[in-house]
Formats: structure tokens, C-alpha cells, sequence
């Protein structure tokens, strides 16, 4: 019988694509860990996981963001500034593919851990990038309100999850959501 909040019996994932494995994590919860490449696969597996929220539309843009910025920022290096460029080019999505394409960049994957408590929910978010200064995205910065890009940190801080907090040099991060109201 299927689980319907059990996103591993939703996401479907690539040919190729490592699925979830079950292990503990420090705190000896079991965690879920699902592998992603892609935008499509990232946006696939935000969807899924937002299911295990209590406001799954809301968890889901967060997530969302989360995990396009491992691929995109993370994995396939594009930088704010080279985003709003191609964003504003309307030449974002190719220039994706084509780093997808890239030696140094196809074989880089990112995963997000997935650890249920009675209370919480963590999501930890791993890239393969170089990393990131994430202390300016934390809110939205009126200076760059207008550019196409740059809100998703910030959305998902201020609307998605009760905690943020990034690890090392940015490319890693926590997402929390806390599940009672108590």
C-alpha cells in the first residue's frame, strides 16, 4: 500500500539518479537523503517533500528555492549577477543546459536530507559549489528589489520555514519547519 505523505513513492526520479537512502543523523532521527542534478528534478522533488509539510503550497516555494539555488548557484556556479543578465537576455534556461553539458560541471549532484522529530522538520541542502556569502540574502535588500533574482533566500526565510541557517562556506543549509503549535 502506498503512503501518499511518503514523497520517495512520488518523486520519480532520473535514469541514473541515486534514490533516497535511509540513515540516522546525529541526533539519531532517521533522515531521507534524495539526490537531485537538474532545475526540473529540484522543483520535482520540492513538490514532493513539500507533501510532509503542514502547508504544503507554502513549504514548496521555499523548498524551491532552496533547492534550484544548490543546482543553479551551486553546482552549475551562475552567479547573481550573471543570473540577472541572463534572466534579463532570456537566456537562463539554455545557459543551464549547456553548463549541465559541461565536463566540470555534470557529474555534480546535490541532496537534501530529510529528518522527521515529533516537532520538526529539517531539510539539509548540500551542493557541490564553491560556496556563497548568503548573509545578504537573508532579507531583501531594497537596492537590488527590482532585479529579477535575489528573493528566494529571503521568501523562503520570512514565509516557508521558522529557521534558516547556513553552514561553512554557504554551501549547505538547514531549512526548518516546526510541525505542532505547541
Amino acid at each position: 500500500m502506498t503512503d501518499p505523505h511518503d514523497p520517495s513513492q512520488r518523486f520519480v526520479p532520473r535514469q541514473g539518479m541515486e534514490m533516497p537512502l535511509a540513515k540516522r543523523n546525529s541526533g539519531g532521527a532517521p533522515s531521507t537523503v534524495y539526490s537531485f542534478k537538474t532545475p526540473d528534478e529540484a522543483r520535482a522533488l520540492a513538490s514532493s517533500l513539500a507533501q510532509l509539510c503542514p502547508d504544503p503550497e507554502q513549504s514548496r516555494i521555499g523548498l524551491m528555492e532552496l533547492l534550484l539555488n544548490a543546482v543553479e548557484h551551486g553546482n552549475l556556479g551562475v552567479s547573481y549577477a550573471e543570473k540577472t543578465e541572463l534572466v534579463q537576455q532570456s537566456a537562463f534556461h539554455a545557459e543551464l543546459e549547456r553548463r549541465l553539458r559541461l565536463p566540470e560541471y555534470c557529474d555534480r549532484t546535490a541532496t537534501v536530507s530529510v529528518t522527521r522529530t515529533d516537532d520538526e522538520i529539517h531539510f539539509l541542502i548540500r551542493d557541490q559549489g564553491t560556496g556563497f556569502d548568503w548573509s545578504s540574502y537573508l532579507e531583501i535588500d531594497p537596492v537590488r528589489v527590482l532585479d529579477p533574482n535575489g528573493r528566494g533566500i529571503a521568501w523562503a526565510k520570512n514565509v516557508s520555514f521558522q529557521h534558516i541557517e547556513y553552514h561553512g562556506i554557504g554551501n549547505e543549509v538547514l531549512a526548518v519547519i516546526v510541525t505542532t503549535s505547541g
